[in-house]
């Protein structure tokens, strides 16, 4: 799992050291709330629980991707490398 480094709006989210891989997508859906909020972009699993709350977009711009793969969305909006 990786997580975002909870930084300031105009800071860089900073990814986590690489764990190992294999987490399921019945694993990524039991994290789908404010407290323990995963999503997958591109296919690494992410815990952006401490960046819900300082996300640029809003809050609902992550919640409503918790538990599943964001990957589309994320893709649409971010450039790439943004992890």
């Amino acid at each position: 799992i990786k997580g975002l480094q909870a930084t300031p709006p105009a800071a860089a989210a900073v990814a986590a050291p690489a764990v190992p891989t294999g987490i399921s997508m019945d694993e990524v859906k039991k994290h789908n709330t404010k407290e323990d909020a995963w999503i997958v972009i591109n296919g690494d699993v992410i815990d952006v629980t401490k960046w819900i709350p300082i996300h640029p977009g809003g809050e609902q711009a992550i919640v409503a991707y918790l538990g599943q793969d964001a990957s589309d969305e994320w893709n649409m909006i971010h450039k790439p490398g943004t992890i």
